[in-house]
């Protein structure tokens, strides 16, 4: 019964991060958030993504199905939060119904521990092929889940 209450947790505290990390692009673009806002105002959003970004992290270093593989590749949050960064820039960053995919893609034991066996076996991790091909693997994995489950 507990299991249940924490996986529940888990799932919501998840969600609500998710949604604050990510602004649906369908909400507002840049340049309308520019041209619409005061300085202080985008200020006040970038500081809430960054926020959003430490909490997601802190939350990513500490679940304890993730710790183990974080061990495993000694990911610390630098690394987490290059490869969330990473995964936004080069096409994870979208949504799939609910699911915010780059950092579902972190949050999921599964795919967490084959983004970082990926950069393991990869000598430049900062080449942005690999990291097109790692978040098209994501997004072609999760709307696979999202059929599956439908």
């Amino acid at each position: 019964m507990f299991e249940f209450f924490k996986s529940y947790r888990k799932k919501n505290t998840l969600q609500r991060l998710m949604k604050r990390l990510a602004v649906r692009r369908t909400e507002i673009s840049q340049e309308e958030c520019m041209a619409q806002v005061d300085d202080s105002l985008a200020l006040a959003w970038k500081a809430d993504q960054q926020q959003a970004e430490a909490e997601f992290i802190e939350f990513v270093m500490h679940d304890p199905e993730l710790v183990p593989i974080l061990s495993r590749f000694e990911a610390n949050e630098e690394k987490i939060k290059h490869i969330n960064r990473s995964l936004s820039l080069y096409g994870a960053g979208q949504w799939l119904n609910e699911t915010y995919i780059a950092a579902a893609a972190l949050a999921t034991p599964a795919t967490l521990e084959s983004i970082l066996q990926t950069l393991h076996s990869q000598p430049a991790i900062d080449s942005p092929k690999i990291w097109i091909e790692t978040s098209t693997s994501m997004v072609k994995l999760f709307s696979t889940e999202e059929k599956d489950n439908m």
